[in-house]
């Protein structure tokens, strides 16, 4: 629990929650559009997630709400009634909660970039470059205009892009003159990571052949189809259907 002066801020109580609907509710009480609603915020206390209060003596002054899932945490809502604004009390909430979610092995939390990207821009020859494998994972709040000028979407590698990447790998194999279009084909939903390690496999392949068997060094169109039938998929049609529609939703280039 933490106090200054003349209000205290606590665990969330099941009895906070009427003060806090009618806090959420009043668009006085939050800086700007919130990302997530109302419903949002009494699903969250109802479910225990983690959530502080500020009081005044027995009146509910703010509140902050966070959200977990797989080990990270997002700030939900820090909401603060108009009169008590500009007292540290948004602050000590926050620092309350965000002690809660370390103590509870969180790894980060999504609120703490929130605030640094508005001093970040204002600096002159400065870029920053954030990458995610789930868009849709992410806190709405950094979707939003002004957070990122562009939004863009880095997808699977098609044909051309596999073919280069086979290229790549292949350049330190010796082999035979090989089916690229094979082999192009049968790493379909491969990543980069993917194909890099159906090579290796294929060297390795090629390796043991020649180790155990004697056999010949150079790989063929056959050791790679076999090194790409040896290498789980990271991709499938469901995750590329899901970054189609991502890029439709989020994309801004």
């Amino acid at each position: 629990m933490a106090a200054a002066g003349s209000w205290r801020v606590r665990d969330f109580h099941d009895d906070d929650l009427d003060a806090a609907v009618r806090l959420w509710d009043s668009p006085a009480s939050s800086g700007e559009a919130p990302a997530f609603g109302l419903s949002d915020l009494i699903a969250a206390v109802r479910s225990h997630e983690p959530a502080v209060v500020a009081v005044v003596g027995e009146e509910l002054a703010g509140t902050a709400v966070a959200t977990l899932s797989g080990g990270r945490a997002w700030i939900m809502r820090i909401s603060l009634a108009p009169a008590w604004r500009r007292r540290g009390i948004g602050s000590a909430m926050l620092g309350e909660l965000e002690r809660r979610l370390v103590a509870a092995g969180v790894q980060g939390v999504t609120n703490e970039m929130l605030k640094l990207i508005p001093p970040f821009r204002e600096q002159d020859e400065r870029l920053l470059i954030c990458a995610t494998n789930s868009v849709r994972a992410l806190d709405g709040a950094f979707l939003r205009h002004g957070r990122f000028d562009y939004v863009i979407p880095v997808g699977p590698p098609d044909p051309a892009a596999r073919e280069a990447i086979w290229d790549r790998y292949l350049a330190s194999i010796p082999h035979r003159d090989l089916e690229m279009a094979a082999i192009v084909a049968g790493s379909r939903l491969f990543t980069p990571a993917d194909i890099e390690f159906a090579a290796r496999r294929t060297a390795q392949l090629a390796f043991e052949r020649v180790l155990f068997d004697r056999g010949e060094e150079e790989v063929t169109t056959a050791d790679v189809l076999q090194g790409i039938a040896e290498t789980r998929r990271t991709l499938t049609a469901e995750l590329v259907a899901e970054f189609e529609q991502d890029i439709q939703s989020c994309a801004r280039v």
